[in-house]
């Protein structure tokens, strides 16, 4: 039994590793996962940023990515996904942040289309759940 318990509890760590490396750009995969897999909070507190802009149709093709500000957090990835493959991910210090948002402008250009982006926030040294997806269009014309 005492076996039993071991070897379930190396599968749990295993599986726990690889389940919250969501928003670490140097673990996390190159294409999105299925639009109905979730990601639970690690390290408790639930804290995941609101994307703000951009949202809905642009002509921007360098948007600025604004999202809120989180309590504690001391960096935030955001990730741009262009059906499920991701197109670039940026991790910024909390400095880009002031009262109750934090915003960023990338040096990436993006090519008219359709896009999505999410967020996530590393607080107490762990990265947090990524947001759900929020879709945008770059239309240049």
């Amino acid at each position: 039994m005492r076996k039993l318990t071991l070897s379930l509890l190396v599968i749990a760590t295993i599986f726990t590793v690889v389940l919250f490396s969501a928003c670490n750009s140097t673990n996390s995969p190159s294409t999105k996962p299925p639009a109905n897999s979730t990601t639970p909070n690690q390290g408790g507190g639930g804290v995941i940023p609101e994307r703000i802009a951009p949202i809905g149709t642009i002509n921007e093709k360098n948007p600025t990515y604004i999202l809120s500000k989180i309590e504690k957090a001391t960096k935030y990835q955001y990730q741009i996904y262009q059906g499920d493959t991701r197109i670039f991910d940026v991790t910024v210090s909390s400095n880009v942040c002031r009262d109750t948002q934090c915003s960023d402008k990338p040096n990436h250009t993006l090519d008219d289309g359709n896009y999505q982006w999410r967020v996530c926030a590393f607080i107490d040294g762990v990265w947090r759940s990524a947001s759900p997806f929020t879709e945008f269009t770059v239309s240049s014309k």
